[in-house]
């Protein structure tokens, strides 16, 4: 492996810690690679540095294909972790599903006249 950087033939696991679930703990493994040993990711260690206005920053402090990012992501929700905000719309997977619901609507509810019944009775 190059400096840091990690294939997509490695996972995480991801569990609450025993310390009343306030900390989660995060395993990144290999598949079994021959002989039924693994590669383990060793927990990092931080070095913060000082960085002035307009210095620029050339290492990101993780870098993870996107199958790990995505294990991981995967990982911490199956055991409850979820973004602290409403997400955006920023596909448009939003729109369009409103628009497909109401296609459906349309063909669902049409009566023998080919008028669209609405869900509820207009009031």
């Amino acid at each position: 492996m190059d400096r840091g950087r990690i294939n997509d033939n490695f996972v995480a696991r991801v569990s609450r810690d025993t310390d009343y679930g306030t900390s989660v703990r995060i395993l990144i493994t290999s598949a079994p690679i021959p002989g039924g040993r693994r590669y383990v990711v060793m927990p990092p260690t931080f070095e913060a540095k000082t960085v002035e206005p307009g210095e620029f920053v050339e290492d990101a402090t993780f870098t993870f294909e996107m199958d790990l990012a995505q294990s991981l992501f995967n990982a911490l929700w199956e055991i409850g972790v979820r973004p602290s905000e409403p997400q955006r719309d920023h596909g448009g997977e939003l729109a369009a599903l409103r628009f497909h619901l109401e296609d459906m609507r349309r063909l669902v509810f049409k009566d023998a006249n080919g008028t669209v019944t609405p869900l509820r009775p207009a009031s």
